[in-house]
């Protein structure tokens, strides 16, 4: 499986450049979707330089990889979030930081910590206000 995944790193140019290699994005899910890290790990550095010139994809695959049980898509998931929350669009960053919730905030502590292991992104990108409103549920933190 990794050297499938190897060789699929340099397969956009064959596709026809950075506007076809979205549909990479299905198969590399599919990868996070397997019970293995490593395979996940990779899939997952490959889909980030993909997502950086198709923005519009990114939620989509978030969404998609924080909905199975498993902790390996959940920590993906996290990781393209943790990569990603800066290149999203203001109207995306709310339902990005509410699909991090759910990770950071679930029964499984494998997943939580999966979860809180990037939580040091928000806020070198200061985004964590944001994050705390949605998580609270608040319009402003300071007014307690």
């Amino acid at each position: 499986m990794i050297s499938l995944l190897e060789q699929l790193k340099d397969f956009g140019q064959y596709l026809g450049g950075a506007e076809h290699e979205k549909c990479l994005i299905p198969l590399l899910i599919a990868f996070c979707k397997i019970d293995e890290r490593i395979p996940a790990e990779k899939a997952v550095e490959q889909m980030i330089p993909i997502l950086n010139k198709n923005h519009d994809i990114i939620l989509d695959t978030v969404k998609k990889l924080a909905k199975p049980e498993m902790v390996i898509s959940k920590d993906c998931s996290a990781r393209i979030i943790a990569a990603q929350i800066g290149n999203v669009s203001s109207n995306e960053v709310g339902p990005m930081l509410e699909t991090y919730n759910t990770i950071v905030v679930h029964e499984n502590p494998a997943v939580r910590k999966t979860g809180a292991r990037h939580l040091k992104v928000f806020f070198s990108k200061n985004i964590f206000r944001n994050f705390y409103q949605i998580v609270v549920g608040i319009q402003n933190p300071r007014k307690r």
